[in-house]
């Protein structure tokens, strides 16, 4: 507690009460902004649509069997194709665009477990497949997911277009694998 004794002391007194006000300012946003994120993380996840199917929480999705615990696999809403399905990793991951090298192993499991799907679907001629991943900002989900077509000589006008190989929209799995090779960061 500051006291009047002359007037350079209460003005220190003022500045010492302005700053730990100033502290304590702070140290609310600060923890405001840190209980903001906390709560925004869990909101993203519960309102993430496949973190919700990787949880078995959308009843009207079925998981088509997948070797992997860490993915899910499961048939896209408007299929491009007659074999059209979606391979998610169950933990939530933003979109193609944050992968970097590290993640090359998580897209070749992606991969494997998109072949094992469709040929337990009895579709096996795997040179007439497509897979890849929408470019941001033409992804409807900002959850990491791998699009598996068959038979690509099969995709109907439209889905020639949304499913370009290596448009300014799709990416192909082997273009992404080939860039990480020469070093390239996505």
């Amino acid at each position: 507690m500051c006291h009047l004794i002359n007037g350079e002391f209460q003005q220190n007194c003022i500045l010492q009460t302005q700053k730990r006000r100033l502290e304590i300012l702070v140290g609310l946003v600060l923890g405001f902004g840190f209980f903001v994120c906390v709560v925004w993380c869990v909101l993203k996840e519960s309102c993430c649509v496949f973190c919700r199917i990787a949880r078995r929480e959308e009843p009207g999705t079925a998981l088509l069997p997948c070797e992997d615990e860490d993915l899910v696999c499961f048939r896209d809403i408007k299929p491009g194709a007659p074999h059209h399905y979606l391979v998610v990793p169950v933990k939530h991951m933003g979109n193609c665009k944050t992968l970097k090298t590290e993640h090359i192993p998580l897209v070749k499991r992606m991969m494997e477990v998109g072949k094992a799907v469709l040929q337990k679907n009895n579709f096996n001629d795997l040179n007439d497949v497509r897979m890849g991943f929408h470019w941001p900002p033409f992804c409807s989900i900002a959850h990491l997911h791998l699009h598996v077509l068959a038979p690509a000589s099969q995709l109907g006008f439209l889905s020639r277009i949304y499913y370009r190989i290596n448009s300014y929209w799709f990416i192909t799995v082997s273009v992404m694998q080939v860039s990480f090779a020469v070093g390239f960061q996505l």
